[in-house]
């Protein structure tokens, strides 16, 4: 059975964004792209225009996907959590650009209690072009630097670590030379070329194309496929990946010893791993001022009846910069 990529609209420009990077995955993963507006009393009349439209920019966006269509009456929460029963990812808009919140209760909803992977894509009116987004967004700030730590070991294929000014923070990298040639982006009337999909690769995005997926481990089953969704999203779109541990809970040699060989058996994914030392909230969400996507485990306090989602997750998917990509594991 298809499970499609399905992406949640509204008739925002954020909502859009969400769109392009869902149209993306589709691409990417060979697979039908459903948009969805959730038609409540307070919602916006003309439901069928926004899906419409919506599918329009799609697939000029990412020609050759196939695209449906839903409007669905009833809270946009609850659709979209029925509808991630069936699919493969779930995106929607999340954080925009003026720092508020775009459903923040729906992402919050659907971060805790979705049954598929959950993409909330923070600020997605970026992902639109100039003339109808308004001024190009400001770059964002530099990649944070790691400081190195050489009584660690310092390397996933062997080598030395490398210094750089930062605080409280341990770098190991890079991982092995991919075996795949990192192809140059090609763009296509403003769209990235067929050789490399992904919003990275887009001119019209604040991000390089180069900027790393950050994936947060802890060693946990949640983490583990965490991982796997992050190394496949770095594969696909051809970007290095960064597994970073944050807090004190473990020693980061210990979390290190775990994954390298899970990483030197991915050695086609310019790997990396990071320490910090700071609070779990605060490593990740800094670390996703400079990150392509940032890729989260579904924590959750309990998988009885009525599970509570981690408050952790929830306040990183809410402040982060980038994309969060928030997966399941079960």
């Amino acid at each position: 059975m298809d499970r499609p990529v399905v992406a949640g609209v509204d008739g925002s420009m954020a909502s859009l964004g969400a769109v392009r990077w869902a149209a993306d995955e589709a691409a990417r993963h060979g697979r039908t792209l459903r948009i969805v507006h959730a038609m409540s009393w307070e919602g916006h009349a003309d439901g069928q225009g926004i899906v419409l439209d919506a599918a329009d920019d799609a697939r000029a966006w990412q020609p050759g996907i196939s695209v449906e269509t839903v409007t669905v009456g009833g809270r946009p929460g609850r659709v979209l959590q029925e509808q991630s029963r069936s699919a493969s990812l779930v995106a929607i808009g999340g954080r925009t650009h003026d720092g508020g919140q775009l459903n923040s209760s729906v992402c919050a909803q659907l971060a805790a209690y979705a049954h598929c992977p959950v993409l909330v894509v923070n600020r997605g009116e970026r992902w639109i072009p100039e003339s109808a987004a308004g001024p190009p967004t400001p770059e964002l700030p530099e990649p944070s630097q790691f400081l190195s730590m050489p009584e660690l070991s310092p390397h996933f294929g062997g080598g030395a670590g490398h210094a750089a000014a930062g605080s409280g923070q341990t770098r190991y990298g890079p991982g092995p030379v991919s075996a795949v040639p990192r192809r140059g982006v090609r763009h296509v009337g403003g769209r990235p070329g067929p050789d490399l999909a992904g919003p990275g690769a887009d001119p019209m995005t604040a991000r390089p194309g180069a900027a790393p997926v950050v994936v947060g481990v802890d060693g946990s089953p949640s983490s583990w496929r965490a991982l796997e969704f992050a190394y496949d999203e770095a594969l696909s779109r051809h970007v290095p990946m960064v597994a970073l541990h944050a807090g004190r809970a473990r020693s980061h040699a210990a979390v290190h010893a775990e994954l390298t060989p899970w990483l030197r058996g991915h050695g086609d994914v310019d790997a990396s791993f990071a320490g910090s030392d700071e609070p779990v909230v605060e490593a990740l969400t800094g670390a996703a001022d400079s990150a392509l996507l940032l890729v989260l485990g579904a924590h959750r306090d309990s998988w009885f009846e009525n599970p509570r989602p981690n408050p952790r997750t929830q306040l990183i998917v809410h402040h982060a910069a980038s994309p969060v990509l928030v997966t399941r594991s079960v």
